[in-house]
């Protein structure tokens, strides 16, 4: 039982390390300066999480600013085409 405990929680690590360093990398985030060996994975998934929503926010505010734009001709055209 604990061989399968320690290979579930080595699983649930690496995979929290990809998604961190794919986080990184995609959102120019540095979460994985965070990462030393003292941290919990709590505190790794609270950042996973923090910086998810960060980005979330940012694609919420420019969704909000796109519609307050101008209607160009190419929409005009798209919704009358179909």
């Amino acid at each position: 039982m604990n061989k399968k405990v320690d290979l579930t929680d080595t699983n649930v690590k690496d995979w929290l390390n990809r998604v961190i360093r794919k986080i990184d990398q995609q959102f120019g985030e540095n979460i994985s300066a965070f990462q030393e060996e003292d941290r919990t994975m709590e505190f790794r998934f609270q950042k996973v999480m923090q910086s998810i929503i960060k980005r979330l926010d940012q694609i919420l505010l420019e969704d909000a600013d796109e519609e307050r734009g101008f209607v160009t001709s190419k929409d005009f055209m798209n919704d009358f085409a179909t």
